[in-house]
């Protein structure tokens, strides 16, 4: 199909040179055809015929897709949470670091691209879409730009062209700029000229920005030449006339066209490789030239990492876009832009290094999701955790802080931060002290969900431990002497969950050992290992080794206990089983009068579409819900064997001010909301809502939220 543009005649037929490149606006703004974004004028298409009134002239232009800057469209660059930390931090320090020379927030620009993963970049920025003059930053674009052309036949792939992009990039020629610049827009510098051809000429000079419009790069201004005692003749007329008066680049666009540069996308690979080759740098050169162009990132460069860059300078600007490759793998493009500081050679590596500090963190050393707080501390993003997309600078660890994990956290590592009283530090008034039983108990239900138990103490002015804190440390190191084994070295629960306790377990030679310990002791001496199909070898007490006996049913296996607790806190059992533990999933089931009890230590929880999960926290009365702030956050539990009936439903909820619980029982039964507004901060319910509800069992499995 053709696209008809009514224009006139000496408009195109007499001063549009074959680089011809279409503005990317979408609309004819009198300086030229313009084409929607994406598409390109096909020179070898044009097709000029006479109008019908004999006025003007109608030139059709077949319209074809643009071919890419790269051989392959790139994946866009998705902005990252942790990049930005690494920016802003490096950005807020340089500015105070120089805050005795003034600089300004507003006097910097600066682009992250990290490119460990080409196929997935991400990226940061700071001020990264600001227009700002690039100096000879903006001779990249004019490589680019000569690739394209010479990839398209539209210019002669010659010796002196060659030079002159080499001198134009490596040594920062502006000669050779002017030569290549010439060349691409089919003009040249000399004498004034008349208003019409300076507009024409003017119109010639813009084909690089037009092309750079028309493939995505909207924000930057390509048609002046870059000069040293400045413009005479024409360009200086050009300047008067028409704005902007000066070139202008984003630091976001700089980082853009060297990505593509760096990983072979830009116009072809072959000619991304030769681009590559301009712009080697030597960060350890010995040059006396304080103006080298190495000399802009490389001093914050550690030993060992390769630099491709090009710099730009003028008496009020310092600018350098780099990419850069350091010894353990990371690949990145860093770009910033520095005005009113030009001759402070040390802003640049100052605010690199500080950005290149944390890239360069070696995937042996091992740091927890503090380092660069990417989220509050404490807080787990649980649905990253789910889905596999943490960020790479996320740390190793996660960090919960004063909750333990209502699951643990898979196979992420993690520790619970949490304190003895509900101080971090040290507190005079602050005597409401964990007992040594919350505290044991806290340490097992960790280690039974593979994490690590982080515990706080803060001591006082002059340095020394209270003694609330030393009494509780010293009664549950007496508990570690006993019953070490079963936390150092072991692994998480196979159990879902446990109602009398929890389970670790070690890898043994054939076999497992479960580590069993009972926080609620049985009365009728019957423990209950639900689900469990595993064939069990032998079950002793750890502290004393008394041999126990059991038996398989068809709930998993019963174990006979002493009379009376061993442990007030924690009894430990050890238990040899065959294999790697085997363990089904076993439903709450009704009692022998039909009622059913869903106690908080069977409670399973969600990962939220947003926000925080609650926890599991064991308090004076037992284990309870804590931290339920999420409103899209739901508990559950599982049951089977509830007949059809009517049921009444008894719901032990306390809550703050203002607060409503909603409760759902299968998919056939109403909502009900239950105002417990006015309860007090002690989590200790005032009274019990009774609830009547009514709804037909459908099936085994039935989910009570």
């Amino acid at each position: 199909m053709a696209l008809l543009f009514r224009v006139e005649p000496w408009l195109r037929l007499a001063m549009y040179p074959p680089a011809l490149a279409a503005p990317g606006n979408g609309r004819d703004d009198g300086r030229g055809i313009a084409a929607p974004r994406g598409l390109h004028l096909a020179r070898s298409m044009l097709r000029f015929s006479r109008a019908a009134t004999g006025v003007g002239v109608t030139l059709a232009v077949a319209l074809t897709s643009l071919p890419a800057m790269h051989g392959q469209v790139p994946a866009p660059a998705v902005p990252s949470p942790v990049l930005q930390v690494i920016v802003d931090r490096a950005v807020t320090k340089t500015l105070n670091e120089f805050i005795d020379r003034k600089l300004l927030a507003s006097q910097l620009a600066v682009s992250l691209v990290d490119l460990r993963d080409p196929a997935k970049p991400k990226t940061a920025q700071v001020r990264g879409t600001e227009p700002i003059y690039p100096a000879s930053v903006i001779k990249l674009f004019y490589l680019a730009a000569a690739h394209r052309w010479l990839e398209d036949k539209r210019l002669a792939d010659t010796a002196e062209l060659r030079r002159a992009m080499k001198d134009m990039i490596v040594d920062s020629s502006n000669d050779a700029t002017h030569y290549v610049i010439d060349l691409l827009t089919g003009t040249t510098s000399g004498a004034e000229l008349s208003a019409d051809e300076l507009k024409l000429w003017f119109e010639k000079r813009g084909a690089v920005t037009r092309y750079f419009a028309s493939i995505g790069y909207p924000e930057i201004i390509a048609s002046k030449k870059p000069w040293g005692d400045g413009p005479y003749g024409r360009e200086s007329q050009a300047i008067q006339l028409f704005e902007p008066k000066r070139n202008q680049l984003t630091t976001d666009a700089t980082a853009r066209l060297l990505t593509e540069i760096a990983t072979g996308r830009c116009v072809t690979a072959t000619r991304s490789a030769e681009m590559m080759t301009l712009l080697a740098r030597d960060p350890g050169t010995s040059d006396p030239d304080p103006d080298n162009q190495a000399k802009f990132t490389g001093p914050a460069l550690p030993t060992g990492a390769r630099l491709w860059s090009k710099a730009g300078w003028t008496s009020q600007t310092r600018h350098d876009a780099a990419y850069i490759e350091l010894g353990d793998g990371a690949k990145f493009v860093l770009v910033i832009f520095t005005t009113s500081h030009a001759n402070e050679r040390d802003l640049i590596p100052a605010i690199a290094a500080k950005i290149i500090e944390p890239l360069k963190l070696k995937p042996g050393i091992i740091h927890n999701n503090r380092l660069l707080k990417v989220a509050p501390c404490g807080v787990v993003d649980m649905e990253a955790l789910k889905s596999g997309k943490r960020e790479p600078y996320a740390g190793d660890t996660e960090t919960p802080e004063q909750h333990i994990p209502a699951t643990g956290l898979g196979d992420h590592d993690w520790e619970a931060c949490m304190t003895i009283n509900h101080t971090w530090g040290y507190k005079s008034d602050d005597h409401e002290w964990k007992s040594t039983k919350i505290l044991l108990q806290n340490l097992i239900d960790i280690a039974s969900k593979g994490g690590n138990y982080l515990l706080n103490v803060g001591p006082t002015g002059e340095g020394l431990i209270p003694q609330p804190s030393v009494e509780r440390l010293e009664e549950i190191g007496k508990w570690m002497d006993a019953n070490g084994e079963s936390i150092y070295g072991t692994g998480a629960s196979p159990f879902p969950k446990l109602p009398w306790g929890r389970c670790t377990t070690k890898k043994t030679k054939g076999g497992t050992t479960l580590y069993l310990h009972v926080f609620e002791w049985p009365a009728e001496g019957k423990l209950l290992l639900p689900g469990l199909e595993s064939k069990v070898k032998s079950a002793q007490m750890l502290v004393g080794g008394a041999k126990l006996k059991f038996e398989k049913t068809e709930n998993g296996v019963v174990l006979n206990l002493p009379e009376n607790a061993p442990d007030a806190n924690a009894s430990v059992i050890k238990m040899e089983i065959t294999g790697k533990p085997k363990v089904v999933q076993l439903f709450i089931k009704p009692a022998a009068d039909g009622s059913i009890v869903l106690p908080a230590a069977l409670v399973d929880f969600g990962i939220p579409e947003k926000g925080s999960a609650p926890s599991l926290q064991l308090s004076k009365e037992g284990p309870e819900i804590s931290s339920w702030n999420n409103p899209v956050a739901p508990v559950s539990w599982s049951f089977s064997g509830l007949k059809p009936s009517n049921y009444e439903v008894l719901a032990e909820i306390s809550g703050l001010q203002n607060t409503k619980a909603t409760l759902e029982i299968g998919q056939a039964a109403p909502a009900l909301n239950v105002d417990v507004s006015g309860i007090k901060k002690t989590k200790k319910a005032e009274s019990v809502e009774q609830l009547p509800v009514s709804f037909t069992a459908t099936g085994d499995y039935h989910k009570f939220e």
